[in-house]
């Protein structure tokens, strides 16, 4: 009965190890077709850890088919998972850490839930600020000034301690923007091989001797921890690395030395490509090239615009991001996304000073280069009810819920909701009772 149970168990193993092959590993909105579907789309490493694992999988089975028969079956297919699950675990690193462009996007969509769904963001904060006419009673929230995957790392090679625990568990890639987009394939591929891994432990027949159980065990032990070692050894080295070239950039900083701070910048970039979209870093950047007279480079235009609106000139500081996302296209994917994340900035302050022509405006530049800015569509949409722009009402609705409903976490039910209140309002101000009913439900959850 045991090993039966156990066979099953890996069986349905390997089944869900197969079926996460066959599912997305991570999962990012980039647009929407003609007909307001969303437009997803996988990271790039997803394609080569399942290359590597169905390769895996292939070599695994032609060695059993050419296997001597003296060769014990249960301790081989158990040394292979341990081996691959380590690198299944890796896999956070590759998406958060090492590929810029996938990280930014999450990062950023991340943050826009952030600012929504705190306590005090937008949707807690409905109807609680200030009186309106139409709409919703609150001053929207501007994005914060930052925006990164994780905070640099800043230490020696030997000076990682514990202070540092916590931030390594989002160097490994594990940060909350990976938790809120990863897919399912990736779970059940790691579910798998744990029930691949329990099922073969259990599948041994009663007369096995304890012995041989141990030296199962003990084989799967070292496989494991071997494979844990070279992982652990591959995701620090960079971080290692990385932090070198920081340190190394902040003393050629504080020495007056902008050439050298940028080319130590460059290479803490190469061995840590998330610190590209790093506002701090982007903005470092900006400043540097300023000091050697290069201030008409976009992260030079960056920093004079984060600086401007800083100190409170909100409309020269728009006037230089608007110039820069209106050639966005020849900018860095960093570079547009920061200029982009200023133009709702710019787009939210105009809101917020009730000059919502000027608002709505930026708002539809902003979501025309970007039509996956959730914080973009729910402000775009509470613009279009104070000025009485119903159909722009319902083009926003209708994407603040296709989005929202990307997000795992449960707070972006109160992200719909507030939209459908927006959206109800909008139809009882021109008389459309029924359609103002219909929404009224839905941000009841009916």
């Amino acid at each position: 009965m045991r090993a039966s149970l156990s066979i099953l168990t890996a069986i349905v193993g390997l089944g869900l190890f197969l079926l996460g092959l066959s599912q997305r590993w991570f999962v990012l909105p980039s647009g929407f077709e003609s007909n307001n579907t969303l437009i997803l789309h996988d990271a790039p490493a997803t394609f080569w850890w399942k290359c590597g694992c169905l390769l895996a999988l292939a070599g695994i089975a032609v060695w059993l088919v050419f296997r001597r028969k003296s060769t014990n079956i249960r301790s081989c297919l158990a040394t292979f998972f341990a081996v691959l699950l380590p690198f299944l675990l890796w896999y956070p690193q590759a998406v958060i850490v090492q590929d810029d462009a996938t990280s930014g996007d999450a990062a950023w969509l991340q943050q826009q839930f952030d600012n929504l769904t705190w306590l005090g963001g937008d949707v807690p904060r409905a109807h609680s600020e200030r009186p309106v006419p139409d709409g919703l009673g609150l001053w929207a929230q501007e994005p914060p000034h930052r925006l990164a995957a994780f905070r640099p790392p800043l230490f020696g090679p030997f000076s990682l301690g514990v202070a540092e625990m916590p931030d390594l568990v989002w160097w490994f890639g594990y940060n909350p923007a990976f938790s809120q987009f990863v897919g399912c394939g990736w779970i059940l591929s790691v579910l798998g091989t744990l029930l691949l891994l329990a099922g073969i432990f259990g599948s041994g027949k009663r007369t096995d001797e304890t012995g041989q159980r141990r030296s199962l065990l003990r084989i799967t032990g070292v496989a494991l921890l071997s494979s844990s070692a070279v992982v652990l050894l591959l995701a620090l080295w960079p971080l290692l690395l990385g932090s070198r070239s920081l340190l190394e950039a902040r003393e050629h900083t504080l020495s007056w030395q902008p050439q050298a701070a940028l080319d130590s910048l460059e290479t803490a970039e190469n061995h840590l490509p998330a610190l590209r979209f790093d506002t701090g870093v982007i903005l470092q950047r900006g400043s540097l090239l300023r000091q050697l007279g290069q201030a008409d480079t976009p992260p030079a235009k960056l920093h004079e615009a984060w600086l401007l609106f800083d100190q409170g000139y909100a409309q020269r500081s728009a006037a230089i991001i608007e110039d820069l996302v209106s050639r966005s296209d020849s900018l860095a994917p960093a570079e547009r996304r920061e200029a982009l994340r200023g133009l709702l900035r710019s787009a939210v302050d105009d809101l917020n000073s009730n000059r919502l022509t000027e608002a709505k405006r930026r708002f539809a530049i902003l979501l025309d280069k970007n039509p996956a800015c959730i914080q973009g569509w729910f402000h775009y949409q509470l613009a279009a009810l104070q000025s009485g722009d119903l159909e722009s009402n319902r083009l926003a609705a209708a994407r603040v819920e296709a989005l929202s409903k990307i997000y795992l976490r449960k707070e972006s039910r109160g992200i719909r909701a507030a939209s459908q209140g927006m959206l109800a309002q909008g139809e009882a101000g021109a008389g459309n009772t029924a359609a103002a009913v219909t929404a009224r439900k839905h941000a009841q959850g009916r």
